[in-house]
């Protein structure tokens, strides 16, 4: 959702001179995978444990 508000409020004529669909559609892929790395980034930075299944492996560390 942030991504999709991130684009429309986007100045699309800067990357443009004549803006069709096609450019929304990229610039919005790219704002997606943007935000998506982000969140990642942050995530891990902060030390957050996405799947704790894998740091109780017996061969963690071993």
């Amino acid at each position: 959702v942030l991504s999709i508000l991130l684009t429309a409020i986007s100045p699309i004529h800067w990357f443009s001179k004549n803006p069709g669909i096609a450019e929304y559609l990229f610039l919005g892929i790219f704002i997606f995978k943007a935000v998506g790395g982000f969140v990642l980034f942050y995530g891990f930075a902060k030390g957050k444990n996405f799947n704790g299944a894998i740091w109780n492996s017996k061969y963690y560390n071993a």
